[in-house]
């Protein structure tokens, strides 16, 4: 994810563009850019779940074994590098855990 984000669409032109249901009440930042940085709980369809959209999760690399330590260890870490996924142990499982991040745009 890049350092800011915006997601233009309403929630209906979302459930109709994915044919989901949209079943919380989280917020979709209709045309607001947002900060990566904040870790915000964006709009996502998840493997778990394909059929329906969540603002449930929050947004940032958070591995199993990193504990109490947590946001101190995701401090300044936002994106993943493909060339690093098999190397480092903070990707590990990564590529099995994805999920859809529903934007309309990213930005430097």
């Amino acid at each position: 994810m890049c350092y800011y984000v915006d997601q233009k669409g309403s929630r209906r032109d979302v459930k109709i563009r994915f044919n989901i249901a949209i079943n919380d009440t989280g917020k979709l930042y209709n045309g607001v850019f947002v900060k990566g940085f904040d870790y915000p709980n964006l709009p996502i369809i998840s493997n778990d779940n394909p059929k329906e959209l969540t603002t449930n999760l929050n947004w940032g690399l958070m591995p199993s074994w990193a504990g109490i330590g947590l946001l101190e260890f995701r401090k300044g870490k936002l994106n993943a590098r493909i060339e690093e996924l098999n190397e480092k142990p903070s990707y590990r499982n990564i590529i099995e855990n994805r999920c859809l991040i529903i934007i309309s745009g990213y930005y430097e």
